[in-house]
């Protein structure tokens, strides 16, 4: 157990009050505490509180008079910067213990204080608004770089941006540069708050000169930190406003805005980082310190105990290594936690946990007065609080203890410790109780059965016990961090060796390291052997009995490791066992420095091997460890429980305890097994030693318990489980039963055998039993039951037989022997949380049970609910019982019974009118119809909603009305049968057949009316029925009555159409025949279909009749008649029509599917005719009949899944009569199918078509040009049996020719206007029995238009006019070639007038038009 102790600073000659104070930071040294009071002086204090200098105390004072208000240590070296009052800054060094001082660069009161985390910065901030960046020269002197000067502005904060430089993605986006100068990577980036006109704003510079405002707050700052896993910077303002800004591209995003839930009057605010993402806040109105995650956003409170539970909250600090936050109060009072949860990166928190759970209330400690200050020191036992009238140093004291030669030693206190003779055998009230006292803060103690040895790492001092007395023997300075002390001998460590001296303190020997080996840091005595470790993990052993010490074990030392090649941390505490044949040790973790591995490490001296044991599994770590004083073998181990893992286990209904000790064995082949695990009782805080059979637990420790008289002895001892009620055995029983556990943890069943088959205490065998349900081997614990003669045990092993999981059978055996919780956990393990359920209510554990049942054991949290129910029921708790019975979901009839068997019938009225549970009002309601309580009863069974027992209550007392209006307007069937059957009894047949109908009994109801001749009733009654067989029933009763059309109805309806169709050719019911002549289809009978379509042929109804000999299946018949009357063929009688494969001959059912199909052609249905046809396999008919309905879609696809040369063809032929110039998707299939059919003549036709179309529509040579060659390619691959294939070829060459002339003339009208004249002059000269050739390959009106736009356009206008004129001599019309506007023009300079060429052009277009009209 650890506890902080307050020691007061001796603050010598410094006057005044202390103002603030800092520890020095250098790591491997003894830390400095500078306290700075009022009075301008600065003392230097050791981690005790003394002076460092008491011939020249304090060291700094302020000949002006001023104080120092911050003071900040270099992280690397002792030197010490001091901010005064008056802007005077000093620096004192512990080497030159002198103090240098600056007075330029501030002129106002110091503020801040802030050295980089490598030392080589150092920022300063004063009152006037002036910010000093400093650096350290080669010397370790301080030494000014640059300064800002923030005007009408007070700083505040400052801070460090810890992130590496050299990572360009985590730099924040440079500040605005107020100077205008360049941007340059700053090689050190902070940031500093100040405060001006009220209102607080975050800057940030860099040590190259660059400044500028990050953004605002909305009053002054109270904290600015730096969030360094966000890169982000968190601002606390006066208004309790907390905000978080990161920055992002070239500004600073606010990420987070909340407001502190703080309370009104607040006059001091605290925050501080409290581990990864976490922050913790308070305010001196608060009496709970407030915790935020900003990574999950997650906000709880640590509640500081009942001790402090209404002190209030002045400081707040955090120490980073060991995870642990200090709380001071107004009051004096300091409350401490300790994280020992999981620190996590998610941004998800975890809704199974309370996040306060991973932090452990500490022991607090009480100081003077109001603490306005705290601080840790560097190492992790150091704490310093600040108060009105003092300064106190907290040190970290673990309460040392040791147990030797019957002898026990317990500290209670920094200066007290208690020792106890530790007999157990002894008669009670016979061992001594010495109180010892000293004056220094113990750290270490040991003892043998004469002496006892104390020591705190500065002195030691030696006690010789007496009888009743301790007497002290010696005291003489020793800096040894580790002692010990073996009859006339004290060792201790001393840098890289061990010195072994008398017990005044004279050196007699020296044990030497060497230094590969690091330090001596821990020893150990145990018997005549003694155990050292080094600073680098080395273990060197030697046996001490004779007069000089002597190297035992491993001689050159051996290195702590583990054959797995694990990495290990530094040795925390070691024991060697009492043949100096194993040594044990407890390491620090590899992974965290703070934290403790969870294995215990055991090296074997005879094997020269390493062996570890690991409590991880359990959620637990070592704390301590002892050897058993004869056995050695035997190794206690004391753990403690991670917090974090209490709530699991309670969820899981075990007893857990934070302390818990394990024995263990340690074998030479099998490593470290387990033996057995023991609980301390409440008032114990841990185990002090072992020797067989008992284990030594130490009280813990109320505060201080000084004085003479001690409150009961301090050391109690406990029987180990496997020695329960055996403590008095004899020395051999004793070690056959120690023999008898080892083997069984080894797993050697005949040695354990044999260790014990000679004792015949039913005790022993008990205990033996005890210890194989703890190696869960049931076959020896048979054996043992069977000497103990257990029955039910024995009996239980044979049971246990049918589960699967060994745990479950071991656990049933250990339930028989009263090891509830060592079945409990058993249960657990294999995921029995059935048979954990069944243990608790057996031991009436029920709150348990049902916590195990409904996290763990759901499909029997009923049952569990019901079994408590029971239990409440038998104990008398009728309310409990009742609540269990309502969760188990069988109150309906439980609780009715409970309270009737026990004569509450008021209560259970109270019950049923409470709960308005139907079913039970139904039950109530009878109970009261039973009684004779008519009304109620009714009242009941209205409020249950039962209506047939109300109707029958009515009926009973004659209350036919109102039972008629309940079943009525209820439309309840049960009711409304009911009554019908009490109407029927008195002859009512009207009512009894209407509410026969409504309760859907149509039997009785239609059985009414035949009986009474109701036929109306009972016509409508058959077909509401819809049931067959009542319908039939109807209708034969119709027939009897010659009431033949509702008969055939009837029949119809009820399915017996062959009756009801003979009754209409009986009784010539025309219409009615028609009517079922529609429903009839191809599940007839045929003899009736054809029977039917005779019947409509006769009176001239050749559709149906058609349908019906479909349905026969008379095609033929059917086909005839539709041809020669014209019937409409559907796209279903088609269907009908059409023949299965494997009906008749193919040839039979080719010829009907032609004909089918030449049916509908002449029908005009095409689609359905073209199926048809192509069913017959004449694919050719059906695409010339599918080309008749216009279906372009349908024709390509027909003709693509056809592949059939005739077809595509046909396809493409139609598809040309389209319009296909205009529709890329028709062209590309007629193309398409040309090819696919090899008609090479029909492609080349189809390609001059296209040139004839580009030419004449859109005047487009040369695609026209590519379209004739194209066809000219297609045209040469055409067969030879084509009649005209030369000469077409020769017509297409002569129109390429002529083509591709103008396309080149078209070209060279900007580059060679003159070779363009003479091509188209060329083209134009063609003697006239040739003009053919050319219009068929190019518009000569294009060419004479080519040419006038090029006279035109160089104003040659009588070359212009003359080619006009040539126009109209060959007939050709001017507007499709010559825009108006250029031939007015031409004219125009020509001197011609326009008015006779327009009247010669008109006349002309009349001509033509006159000519097209006599044509038409």
């Amino acid at each position: 157990m650890a506890i902080y102790f307050a020691n007061r600073v001796a603050l010598g000659n410094a006057r005044g009050n202390p103002v603030c104070s800092a520890w020095s930071k250098v790591k491997g040294e003894s830390p400095l505490l500078g306290i700075s009071c009022t009075g301008g002086t600065v003392g230097i204090y050791t981690d005790e509180g003394e002076p460092l200098d008491k011939e020249n105390d304090p060291p700094i004072k302020s000949s002006r008079g001023a104080d120092a208000e911050v003071l900040s240590w270099h992280p690397t070296m002792k030197l010490l910067a001091i901010g005064w009052k008056d802007g005077t800054l000093s620096f004192w060094s512990e080497a030159e213990r002198r103090v240098s001082e600056d007075k330029q660069t501030h002129s106002s009161a110091i503020t801040c204080l802030e050295w980089s985390e490598d030392g080589s910065r150092l920022l300063t901030g004063d009152e006037g608004g002036k910010v000093g960046v400093w650096k350290t020269d080669a010397r370790g002197r301080p030494v000014p770089m640059v300064q800002y000067h923030e005007r009408d502005a007070k700083i505040t904060h400052i801070c460090f941006r810890s992130v590496d430089p050299s990572d360009a993605a985590s730099q924040p986006p440079e500040p605005p540069k107020e100077d205008g100068a360049a941007a340059e990577l700053p090689a050190v980036i902070f940031y500093y708050g100040i405060l001006t006109q009220e209102k607080g704003v975050v800057c940030q510079g860099d040590d190259k000169g660059h400044k500028g405002h990050l953004y605002e707050v909305d009053t002054d700052l109270v904290a600015l930190l730096y969030y360094k896993e966000k890169g982000a910077l968190v601002a606390l303002s006066r208004s309790s406003t907390l905000t978080v800004h990161a920055p992002k591209d070239s500004s600073w995003v606010s990420l987070v805005k909340a407001k502190l839930p703080t309370m009104e009057g607040v006059s001091s605010l605290q925050v501080t980082w409290a581990g990864k993402h976490v922050l913790a806040s308070a305010s001196d109105k608060d009496s709970m310190v407030r915790m935020f995650n900003l990574n999950t956003e997650e906000n709880f409170v640590l509640m500081m105990g009942e001790e402090n539970a209404m002190k209030k909250v002045s400081s707040l600090a955090f120490n980073t290594a060991t995870n642990s936050l200090a709380a001071g109060t107004k009051e004096g009072r300091v409350a401490m936690w300790k994280f020992v949860g999981a620190e996590s990166d998610s941004t998800e928190g975890d809704s199974s946990r309370n996040p306060e759970d991973d932090w452990q209330l500490l022991p607090g400690v009480s100081l003077g007065s109001k603490v306005t200050a705290l601080s840790w020191g560097p190492n992790m036992r150091l704490l310093v609080g600040v108060c009105m009238d003092g300064v106190y140093i907290m040190s970290k004291c673990v309460l040392q203890h040791k147990i030797r030669d019957k002898n026990a030693v317990v500290q209670l206190s920094a200066d007290k410790v208690v020792i106890e003779s530790c007999d157990p055998t002894a008669q009670a009230g016979s061992s001594a109780q010495r109180l010892l006292t000293t004056s220094m803060q113990i750290t270490g103690v040991d003892c043998t059965e004469t002496h006892v040895l104390l020591w705190n790492g500065k002195k030691a001092e030696v006690y010789e016990l007496a009888r009743d007395d301790v007497r002290m023997v010696s005291t003489f300075p020793s800096a040894a961090s580790s002692m010990a002390i073996f009859k006339e001998s004290v060792f201790r460590t001393n840098d890289s060796r061990v010195e072994v001296c008398n017990l005044q303190g004279t050196v007699k020997q020296t044990l030497v390291f060497d230094e590969v080996h690091g330090k001596a840091q821990h020893l150990n005595v145990n018997g005549e052997y003694l155990a050292v470790t080094s600073t680098k993990s080395y273990l060197k052993m030697w046996k001490i009995s004779g007069r000089e010490a002597k190297q035992h074990g491993p001689g050159p030392g051996r290195r702590i490791e583990l054959g797995d090649g694990d990495e290990l941390g530094e040795v925390e505490s070691l024991q060697v066992n009492c043949s100096g044949s194993k040594v044990s040790f407890i390491l620090t973790s590899s992974e965290n420095q703070a934290k403790v591995d969870s294995r215990i490490i055991v090296y074997d001296v005879e094997m020269d091997n390493f062996s570890a044991f690991d409590f991880k599994s359990q959620k637990r770590y070592p704390e301590a460890h002892f050897w058993d004083a004869d056995e050695p073998k035997l190794l206690a181990v004391e753990s403690r429980m991670d917090a974090a893992n209490h709530a699991e286990n309670d969820s899981m209904g075990l007893d857990t305890q934070e302390v818990e000790v394990t024995t263990l064995f340690s074998t030479p082949d099998d490593g470290v097994l387990f033996q057995e695990q023991h609980q301390l009782d409440p008032e114990m805080e841990g185990c002090v030693g072992l020797k067989v059979p008992f284990i030594f637990f130490f009280k813990k420790v109320q505060g201080d318990m000084g004085g003479a008289q001690m409150d009961g002895p301090c050391v109690k001892s406990g029987v180990m489980r496997d020695f329960t009620g055996l403590e008095s055995v004899d020395d051999k029983t004793r070690q056959a039963l120690l023999n008898f556990s080892y083997h069984l943890a080894v797993g050697n069943m005949d040695d354990a055998y044999k260790a014990v088959k000679l004792i015949k205490n039913p005790n022993v065998w008990e205990n033996m039993a005890h210890m194989c349900i703890k190696t869960k081997r049931l076959d020896v614990a048979e054996h043992c039951l069977g000497n103990m003669g257990h029955i039910r045990g024995a009996r239980a092993i044979r049971e246990a037989s049918e589960y699967k999981e060994i745990d479950a059978r071991v656990g049933t055996v250990a339930v028989q022997l009263g090891l509830i919780q060592d079945a409990a956990k058993l249960f657990v393990a294999c995921d029995r949380y059935d048979l954990l359920n069944n243990l608790h209510q057996s031991c009436g554990e029920w709150e348990k049970a049902i916590e195990v049942a409904q996290k763990h054991d759901r499909i029997h949290l009923r049952t569990t609910y019901y079994n408590h129910a029971r239990h409440l029921e038998s104990i008398g708790d009728t309310p409990g019982a009742t609540s269990a019975y309502e969760m188990s979901e069988t109150h309906r009839a439980e609780v009715p019974r409970m309270l009737y068997e026990n004569n509450m019938l008021e209560e259970l009225e109270e019950y049923i009118n409470t709960t308005q549970d139907k079913k039970l009002m139904k039950w109530w309601a009878r109970y009261c119809e039973s009684s004779g309580m008519f009304d109620k009863a009714l009242e009941c069974y209205q409020t249950a909603g039962d209506y047939l027992a109300l109707v029958r209550v009515h009926c009973y007392r004659g209350s036919f009305q109102e039972a008629s209006e309940i079943a009525a307007e209820s439309n309840d069937g049960a009711a409304a049968f009911h009554l019908a059957r009490q109407f029927e009894n008195q002859e009512r047949i009207p009512e009894a057949i209407q509410f026969f109908a409504r309760a859907q009994r149509y039997n009785h109801a239609i059985r009414l009316s035949k009986k009474h001749g109701m036929d109306n009733e009972l016509m409508n009654l058959a077909l509401q029925s819809n049931q067959r067989s009542l319908m039939v029933e109807s209708a034969h009763y119709f027939e009897e009555k010659d009431m033949c059309e509702k008969a055939v109805l009837l029949y119809q309806k009820g399915g017996n159409v062959e009756r009801a169709l003979d009754l209409c050719f009986r009784a010539q019911l025309f219409e009615s025949l028609r009517t079922i002549a529609d429903d009839l289809g191809d599940d007839t009978d045929p003899a009736i279909l054809m029977r039917c379509a005779d019947f409509f042929l006769e009176h001239g109804q050749f559709g149906k009749a058609v349908h019906l000999l479909v349905a026969a299946k008379d095609f033929e018949k059917a086909l005839n008649l539709s041809i020669e009357h014209n019937i409409l063929i559907t796209e279903d009688m088609a269907e009908a029509m059409t023949p299965n494969k494997d009906q008749g001959t193919a040839e039979e059912r080719t010829n009907l599917l032609r004909r089918i199909g030449k049916c509908c052609k002449r029908q005009g249905s095409f689609h359905l005719a073209c199926k048809k046809y192509t069913q017959a396999g004449d694919k050719v008919k059906a695409m010339k009949v599918l080309l008749k309905s216009g279906d372009t879609e349908k024709v390509i696809f027909f003709a693509g899944v056809s592949r059939q040369k005739e077809i595509y063809i046909m396809a493409a032929n139609y598809l040309q009569t389209l319009d296909w110039h205009n529709d890329a998707e028709i062209m590309k299939s007629i193309i398409q199918f040309y090819t696919k059919a090899k008609a090479m003549d029909s492609l080349s036709s189809f390609y001059e078509a296209c040139a004839q179309i580009e030419i004449d529509e859109y005047r487009d040579y040369e695609k026209a040009l590519g379209a004739l060659r194209e066809a000219t390619k297609f045209m040469a691959k055409a067969q030879r049996t084509s009649p005209d294939k030369d000469e077409r070829l020769a017509s297409l060459n002569q129109r390429i020719s002529l083509c591709d002339k103008f396309v080149q003339a078209r070209k060279l009208i900007k580059t060679d206007p003159q070779e363009m004249v003479r091509i188209c002059s060329g083209l134009l000269e063609y003697p006239p029995e040739d003009s053919h050739d050319v219009e068929s390959a190019i518009r000569v009106g294009d060419v004479f238009a080519l040419l006038v736009e090029y006279y035109q356009s160089t104003q040659n206008y009588e070359q212009a006019y003359h080619l006009i004129e040539k126009m109209r001599d060959r007939n050709i019309i001017l507007s499709p070639y010559l825009d108006q506007e250029m031939v007015e023009s031409v004219y125009k300079a020509m001197g011609v007038p326009l008015n006779d060429t327009r009247q010669q052009a008109d006349d002309g277009e009349d001509t033509v038009g006159e000519e097209i009209d006599g044509e038409a």
